[in-house]
């Protein structure tokens, strides 16, 4: 293991062949809370090979940063949607994490594998909040995450 994307399974990876994942099903179904919401609602941090990645989702919308916060995304979740997938905008053009589909999540972990041949686990570290104005996630002066689950 190199450090990078997930941090694996903590089974192993011994799952009965076949079966669906519970925690994937039980948030696809119950995603959307009623009140504009989804159960995805939330902010999440990841350790990945390019640095600490920071997510925060809030009513449909999603912003992302990577690259010690060089790297400032925006865009939207898709929750009534199956698989739930991101779709993000990145400010300076890069679209390593710009399309990416939710393999997993179970209210504390997400786990998003994304088009560009990523895959971050995400911890939960914060309830959710409304998302800054775009204009503001420029990239360059965004702080890191300073609290990593796992």
């Amino acid at each position: 293991m190199t450090g990078c994307g997930s941090g694996g399974d903590k089974d192993g990876g011994k799952k009965e062949a076949g079966a669906p994942s519970a925690s994937s099903s039980t948030a696809r179904d119950s995603a959307l809370d009623g009140k504009g919401g989804s159960s995805f609602d939330g902010v999440y941090a990841a350790r990945s090979g390019d640095g600490p990645v920071g997510l925060s989702v809030y009513q449909g919308k999603a912003a992302l940063y990577a690259d010690g916060g060089k790297r400032a995304c925006t865009g939207t979740v898709g929750v009534d949607k199956k698989p739930v997938a991101f779709t993000l905008t990145c400010a300076d053009g890069n679209t390593d994490r710009a399309s990416g589909k939710v393999e997993r999540s179970d209210g504390r972990t997400l786990v998003v594998s994304w088009a560009g041949g990523r895959k971050d686990t995400f911890s939960r570290t914060g309830d959710a909040a409304q998302l800054p104005d775009p204009a503001k996630l420029g990239g360059g002066g965004l702080p890191a995450p300073t609290k990593l689950g796992g």
